[in-house]
């Protein structure tokens, strides 16, 4: 027998639909798109994905400069080549001030953070415009919730790359939303990557993205489409969305200044950026209804995580 849960409408204020993220900035000024493209480990990535998200972004001038965000640049050789080719190079159309490139690492030790930036620095010139300190987990937290002794190293050390001008910006990902809300408690970073989609909500909408929002620290929300498996039947049965369907849904939650999504291919970029363009014309990104429909679809978070054991930390669910 199907069950369907339904929801209740949101206790927060839907988001303007709008492409830019005016708390983020190339180093020539330019707001980024709300909309950065990733590399992706499970899947080979042309050099002309990242062309053409760059092209695509020339012709709505209105949507921002591109946004790039790689773990690990041996990882991903021709995502990185593209990334280069899209401003140094005979055929360039940027220039490398106008272009925002993300990159970091999970150690935590001086000398692996040190690698980590020299490797991000081979290819994005003699600055990176944001650092991530990657995946900070539950327990690099010390008592009552406050950040870990080895974890406020880190952000210190990372911070002298700030301070040098190999780094503009500094950010922390993590899966925890409980980590979350102590990152941006700690007001020690300029962006937070937090995990947000419609069936991963509870613990983000009660723990970290209100946090984050009071802060006035912009999240940029990854594995907004579970990797990939929101499009396919829900546990409930009900007709998927698409991956527009899936960004949009994020973006309309008021603390999510970007998303951050791996499109595979060019295909995949066309039918997750080119509807974004389109709800520009809205007030928001999705309608009240739609809000409803993708949040119901969504709701059983514990169907979900039986079929994919997608939530690492299901506790916070209950919190």
């Amino acid at each position: 027998m199907t069950t369907i849960i339904l929801v209740v409408a949101a206790a927060f204020s839907f988001a303007p639909a709008c492409c830019l993220c005016p708390e983020l900035r190339t180093k020539s000024g330019l707001p980024v798109c709300r909309y950065a493209l990733g590399g992706a480990a499970r899947s080979h990535q042309t050099s002309s994905l990242p062309l053409k998200y760059s092209d695509l972004l020339l012709g709505n001038e209105h949507c921002g400069a591109p946004f790039y965000f790689y773990y690990n640049p041996h990882r991903y050789p021709d995502f990185i080549r593209g990334v280069v080719s899209s401003f140094s190079g005979e055929g360039a159309r940027r220039k490398r001030e106008d272009v925002f490139i993300a990159s970091g690492g999970c150690d935590r030790c001086s000398a692996s953070l040190d690698t980590r930036l020299e490797d991000a620095l081979k290819h994005s010139g003699s600055y990176l415009d944001c650092f991530v300190l990657e995946y900070v987990c539950p327990d690099e937290l010390g008592g009552g919730g406050k950040l870990g002794r080895e974890l406020q190293d880190a952000i210190r050390h990372a911070q002298t790359f700030v301070e040098q001008g190999k780094v503009r910006y500094l950010a922390a990902s993590t899966h925890s939303h409980e980590v979350g809300r102590s990152l941006a408690l700690a007001n020690d970073f300029d962006a937070l990557m937090l995990r947000y989609n419609m069936s991963h909500r509870k613990a983000a909408e009660s723990l970290s993205l209100p946090v984050a929002k009071e802060r006035g620290t912009p999240v940029i929300a990854f594995t907004t489409t579970r990797w990939n498996r929101l499009q396919q039947e829900s546990p409930s049965g009900m007709t998927p969305p698409t991956t527009s369907d899936c960004l949009k849904f994020a973006l309309q939650h008021e603390a999510i200044e970007m998303v951050l999504h791996s499109a595979r291919d060019e295909d995949e970029l066309d039918d997750s950026l080119l509807p974004l363009f389109d709800s520009m014309k809205k007030k928001h990104w999705v309608s009240d209804e739609e809000h409803m429909r993708w949040a119901t679809y969504g709701s059983d978070e514990k169907g979900w995580n039986i079929e994919d054991d997608f939530d690492e930390y299901p506790h916070e669910m209950e919190l």
